[in-house]
């Protein structure tokens, strides 16, 4: 087996690939702080609008505290947060990474609460709308619209 140094002096450079073909334009980024009894949490929201002007928003959480507890108030400020913004900003995706099954389940139940609380409907897709490739089993991405009247 060859080292990486090894590999790395056999690298070539490709101009006839468009390397950059599925690339997304940052577009905006937010960063809501919030305590919930004297612990500090964040919810990073990263805008990317896809080559067609619609948004993909990412949401990333943060306990910046690292304790835990408090779980039941950190999930409502969560659910606050995210509907404020859906309401606001209207993307046209939502999309974020889960990696434990506990996460999984919690995320899913916020979502499935947003839908029965707001006129916002949720439909999952299972592919990247940049280039159709598959999501990877820890990613989520949701297209956001409103309910029909």
């Amino acid at each position: 087996m060859k080292s990486l140094l090894n590999i790395i002096n056999e690298l070539e450079v490709d101009r006839a690939t468009n390397y950059l073909k599925s690339m997304r334009k940052s577009h905006q980024q937010f960063s809501i702080p919030f305590v919930v009894k004297d612990k500090e949490y964040e919810l990073a929201i990263i805008e990317m609008e896809l080559s067609n002007s619609e948004i993909v928003a990412s949401f990333i959480f943060k306990n910046l505290s690292a304790a835990k507890g408090n779980g039941i108030l950190v999930c409502a400020k969560v659910f606050n947060i995210l509907i404020a913004y859906l309401e606001k900003y209207k993307p046209n995706y939502i999309h974020y990474f889960a990696t434990e099954k506990n996460r999984k389940t919690l995320y899913n139940k916020i979502l499935n609460r947003l839908q029965q609380k707001t006129s916002i409907q949720l439909f999952q897709q299972f592919q990247n709308p940049v280039d159709g490739s598959k999501l990877q089993p820890d990613e989520f991405l949701y297209q956001v619209r409103q309910k029909e009247l």
